[in-house]
């Protein structure tokens, strides 16, 4: 049913115009869907963190390629099947993956930004000073938005460094409406 259908694919450019057609890299189990999903470099291979519905609600599945277009499912590398783990962002530093994720620490319709780390993609770490992003309820979602809703999330997180500084970009606003892209240091 291509309806539901969410894989992973990719496209490439040698000049930034020509793009060539998308094609699968990662593709969905059944009953699966892929949503987001993050790549960095950890010296050896390019491992692909990738958000999935297979388990409660959400949970982050991982792949590794040797060329950013041959890609492998790690077996048994899993991250959040206990817990909403959503919107990976993933780095390599120092021997350690960090990955920046979606959190729903409780039944509340509340979304936070939360980074856990691990030297294996299997055993998981969740760092003592999480949250390290939480949504300002204080905010409206959007200025244009009719209903004036506050923000309730903290979402989808990246990270650049910039001027010797780490910035953490993410969208806060709330699952249902719009939101504003925002960035903290």
């Amino acid at each position: 049913d291509r309806e539901t259908w969410h894989d992973v694919s990719m496209t490439s450019s040698k000049d930034l115009e020509t793009w060539t057609p998308p094609r699968v890299v990662v593709e969905q189990d059944p009953d699966e869907n892929c949503f987001n999903q993050s790549v960095c470099y950890d010296g050896h291979r390019f491992v692909m963190a990738y958000e999935t519905n297979a388990l409660v609600p959400f949970t982050i599945k991982f792949a590794e390629s040797d060329d950013l277009v041959h890609w492998r499912k790690v077996p048994d590398a899993l991250f959040g099947p206990d817990r909403y783990a959503a919107c990976p962002a993933i780095r390599f530093a120092g021997g350690w993956y960090y990955m920046l994720y979606l959190e729903r620490p409780t039944e509340d319709w509340w979304f936070e930004t939360w980074v856990a780390r691990s030297r294996d993609l299997v055993d998981w770490e969740l760092s003592p000073h999480n949250p390290v992003i939480a949504p300002d309820p204080a905010l409206d979602v959007h200025p244009d938005c009719p209903e004036r809703v506050k923000e309730i999330n903290a979402s989808d997180p990246d990270l650049v460094e910039w001027g010797g500084r780490t910035r953490v970009y993410f969208t806060g606003g709330h699952q249902h409406h719009s939101g504003r892209l925002q960035y903290a240091e």
